[in-house]
């Protein structure tokens, strides 16, 4: 016959505590793994916006690009237009329109065809680098990008 030893009280109370502090220790290492996993795919999150963001082009809002000023003969100080390089006027000289103009806020004239079409690029002037209010793209991905920072400091810093 098997003798079962009986346990002393003080054993089982050392017994319950050694698994309660493992028990424990299993929650720290499974909270630290989460932070982990949270923190890494935080920061993956973060290097695939940031590598979309360079793909996304910041465009000039229609708006804006409707609301740039239409020069009078004699207004635009350019001889050229500097996105296609042809001639603004007919003469060379200032006098005659060749085609409809647009001067940006910043006071650089181009052909309207030729302007619009850069601010669908990019908004900025293509002379002094002057910005137009932009497209809610750009907008938008501040956004985005400001709540991705956010969500990552949140992980970080979350308790244990």
């Amino acid at each position: 016959f098997a003798t079962t030893r009986r346990r002393r009280p003080s054993e089982d109370v050392d017994y319950y505590e050694d698994e309660h502090e493992r028990e424990r220790a299993r929650r720290r290492d499974s909270q630290r793994r989460r932070r982990q996993e949270e923190e890494e795919l935080a920061r993956r999150l973060l290097r695939e916006f940031e590598e979309e963001e360079e793909k996304i082009i910041d465009t000039a809002s229609a708006t804006a690009m409707e609301a740039l000023h239409v020069p009078a003969v004699g207004e635009a100080r350019e001889q050229d237009c500097a996105v296609c390089l042809d001639e603004l006027f007919d003469d060379g000289g200032g006098g005659g329109m060749k085609k409809k103009l647009r001067m940006m806020p910043c006071s650089h004239s181009f052909h309207e065809r030729c302007i619009f079409r850069w601010l669908r690029l990019n908004r900025r002037c293509p002379t002094c680098r002057f910005e137009i209010a932009a497209s809610g793209t750009g907008q938008r991905r501040r956004r985005f990008y400001r709540d991705l920072q956010l969500m990552q400091t949140l992980v970080a810093n979350s308790p244990d």
